[in-house]
């Protein structure tokens, strides 16, 4: 067992027509995700591989590690990958904002520069840039702008749709 024959075997479990794959280079680590985000990722061990993914629901902190040396322990363990595959394909992240839209504060937050957005607030979606450079997503909502950065607010961008959820 590889880390591409398990990568594709994921995804080809999964399904889902908005599931994305990733391979390194040189092959020591694979990813299985959506456009905005990686959910699953798998590297080699000694004999086979071991697959990272976040729960879902109210288990969604908790990391799950699980191990394969063959194709028929991956197929056995697939289930519960795919299901957090396709649980947290269909959350909201910051890819995933759309214009005229309203969101609320759904989890009182603090943005990179020290802006506090608390629960209840409404806010509508306008558009969203990226600075590579710096890591930063400049968020620009009618009423005010969130900043997040990559590393700083990693709880907030990991977890956006636990902070912000569509009115």
């Amino acid at each position: 067992m590889n880390v591409a024959k398990a990568v594709s075997s994921i995804a080809k479990a999964a399904g889902a027509p908005r599931v994305t794959t990733h391979v390194s280079p040189d092959r020591r680590r694979g990813m299985v995700g959506t456009s905005s985000r990686w959910i699953a990722v798998i590297e080699p061990e000694a004999v086979g591989v071991v697959v990272r993914f976040r729960g879902q629901g109210a288990r969604r902190d908790e990391r799950t590690e699980v191990r394969a040396s063959s194709e028929a322990e991956l197929q056995a363990i697939q289930p519960t990958i795919v299901a957090a595959i396709r649980w947290w394909a269909g959350r909201l992240t910051v890819h995933g904002l759309v214009p005229g839209r309203t969101y609320r504060v759904a989890r009182p937050m603090r943005d990179h520069h020290g802006g506090e957005f608390v629960v209840g607030e409404t806010l509508v979606f306008v558009e969203k840039h990226f600075l590579p450079y710096e890591d930063g997503h400049t968020i620009v909502f009618q009423q005010r702008r969130m900043y997040l950065q990559d590393g700083t607010n990693d709880d907030i961008l990991d977890d956006f749709d636990a902070y912000l959820v569509e009115v």
